[in-house]
């Protein structure tokens, strides 16, 4: 009972780093696009605060999800936990697919947004 107790402390200190993330992402988010609206201007501070943030997200997904494993392998191995986990997985597999046809096209946008054709902000 004691490792299980510890594992369950560290899948809540997993939560807690990957919520300080967010916070703290968002934040330096804001400063970037406000920088550079000031310096360049309204449409390349969107993009800096998409780019931004969308960096911070993937990070805090990740750090999230290492939470729900831990939580999900060691902790609580239920149907539900091992469903959400599973769905999480998918979405990052469809993320990686997405990110990877993006890299190849050469593009900054998705390609495989439900047939719509990538939008360029540059």
């Amino acid at each position: 009972m004691a490792f299980t107790g510890l594992l369950a402390h560290v899948a809540q200190l997993f939560d807690a780093i990957g919520a300080a993330v967010l916070v703290v992402g968002l934040v330096w988010s804001v400063v970037v696009a406000s920088l550079t609206w000031r310096t360049v201007g309204g449409r390349s501070a969107y993009q800096a605060l998409r780019e931004t943030f969308g960096g911070v997200l993937l990070l805090a997904v990740e750090i999230l999800v290492a939470a729900d494993l831990i939580m999900t392998v060691a902790v609580a191995p239920t149907l539900r936990n091992v469903a959400v986990v599973g769905l999480i997985v998918l979405m990052q597999i469809r993320r990686r697919i997405c990110s990877c046809r993006r890299k190849a096209a050469g593009q900054r946008t998705r390609v495989c947004v439900r047939g719509r054709r990538p939008t360029n902000w540059a």
